[in-house]
């Protein structure tokens, strides 16, 4: 699952410095997240409500404060997690009107930030993570989506590739396919089934999931392109 974060707040550096976090975060979890910077209150609430999994906002902001945009979010129906991260305390019981996951003073340590933004993405996997049943030779396994980085077809078995390791399945690429058909996978060639939040590069007739480049087929390349096109707008 690729977590859409989202960080609205004037004060330039310390945009800088959570921006910085977050990618250190995702360097140290080993973890993606899509992080979008917003410089206008403006700017944020014109995107659709369910583009933002997490917001990181400022109280204090010019025109509009980050209390107000909180408040307009949530009557348009975002479930977004919101960390607010301001100088200022006198909205931290305001801010259990809008549900926050946190309320923060600056300046904020990156243990401080790293702890609040993993509950936080514990909070969206929970109301949004789902998770599948693999068939195995030992019984059935539950498995993450957001954990499955490719089904693959060798010599007639089914092998699931996770985060945690690979599971031989009793099952065919194309029960898998349909079973995985509402979340964000594409078949690249007959032995390739990939979840498009893995890939990393697109090269040629190549798609590298991590560092495992497989290839895509002549026959599904215009489709393969067409959809992870679609699902990087999305995210």
């Amino acid at each position: 699952m690729n977590i859409r974060i989202g960080v609205l707040d004037e004060d330039i550096s310390a945009s800088s410095l959570e921006i910085s976090y977050l990618y250190r975060y995702m360097a140290e979890k080993n973890t993606r997240l899509s992080v979008r910077e917003y410089k206008s209150a403006a700017e944020l609430l014109a995107v659709p409500k369910d583009s933002l999994d997490i917001l990181l906002l400022d109280t204090e902001l010019p025109g509009m404060g980050g209390m107000e945009i909180a408040r307009t979010l949530r009557k348009k129906g975002c479930k977004a997690e919101l960390l607010f991260i301001t100088s200022v305390s006198r909205h931290a019981v305001e801010s259990y009107d809008v549900h926050a996951s946190a309320y923060m003073l600056k300046p904020v340590s990156y243990a401080d930030f790293a702890a609040r933004l993993t509950r936080a993405i514990a909070g969206v996997r929970e109301e949004t993570g789902k998770v599948v049943s693999i068939s195995t030779e030992n019984g059935f396994v539950a498995v993450p989506v957001e954990d499955i980085l490719y089904m693959e077809v060798v010599k007639n078995n089914v092998f699931c590739h996770t985060k945690d390791g690979v599971y031989r399945t009793r099952a065919t690429l194309k029960s898998e396919e349909e079973k995985l058909g509402n979340f964000a996978f594409v078949k690249i060639n007959s032995c390739y089934l990939v979840n498009m939040s893995h890939i990393r590069e697109v090269s040629g007739n190549t798609a590298f999931v991590g560092d495992v480049p497989l290839r895509i087929s002549r026959a599904r390349k215009t489709a393969f392109m067409k959809a992870f096109g679609e699902y990087s707008i999305r995210i």
